[in-house]
């Protein structure tokens, strides 16, 4: 399950950067499934989850819509006014191997090939058991979903990020000096140091 709108990270703010920045997000043909949910449809999963009875020591697929990935990110390459860019399931199976070697001899985990086949894949999930126990089903259709998604990212797009620093040492000295200097150029200022200035 791909949980996107509003403020999702993973499936929404980074896919639509990169796809605005003319990067490929497709794999092959793009005709493959992911199960997407929108985010309010997720967090009332959870809140159900969290209230029912049956449901302690229990695993749900909370799910949402089968959709393929050239529908999915299609909305977001529309939205920035950009091209899907497409990368050959061959080219990206082979550059995921490669990837994972190379973080393995850095001793770090690699999850490029199973993302790889995450996009590649044809699997559909059941929520029967989120149905049954949970009286969980989604509410959001994928249109209207996508629209409040838009809505937000517009709106993101539009706001400047907020600019903060954190300061240690900051009660004298140096430290004081950079947080006063910091703030002037109008950036919110976390200021810390181990004694009362």
């Amino acid at each position: 399950t791909m949980i996107y709108g509003p403020a999702s990270p993973a499936w929404t703010e980074t896919p639509y950067r990169a796809i605005a920045r003319g990067l490929p997000m497709i794999i092959g043909s793009g005709r493959d499934l992911l199960d997407a949910v929108y985010v309010d449809d997720a967090a009332r999963a959870f809140e159900r989850a969290g209230f029912a009875a049956d449901a302690s020591g229990e695993t749900f697929n909370v799910v949402g819509e089968s959709v393929s990935w050239n529908d999915f990110f299609g909305f977001y390459a529309r939205l920035a006014g950009r091209k899907l860019r497409r990368v050959p399931a061959p080219l990206a199976w082979g550059g995921a191997r490669v990837a994972a070697r190379a973080l393995g001899l850095v001793g770090k985990r690699a999850t490029p090939p199973a993302m790889v086949g995450v996009m590649t894949s044809r699997a559909r999930f059941s929520g029967a058991k989120a149905r049954a126990l949970l009286g969980y089903a989604p509410a959001t259709p994928l249109p209207a979903g996508m629209a409040q998604t838009g809505a937000w990212l517009r709106g993101a797009l539009e706001r400047k990020p907020e600019r903060v620093a954190l300061v240690t040492g900051a009660a004298s000295g140096l430290g004081r000096a950079v947080a006063e200097g910091l703030h002037e150029r109008g950036l919110r200022v976390w200021a810390s140091d181990l004694e009362l200035a």
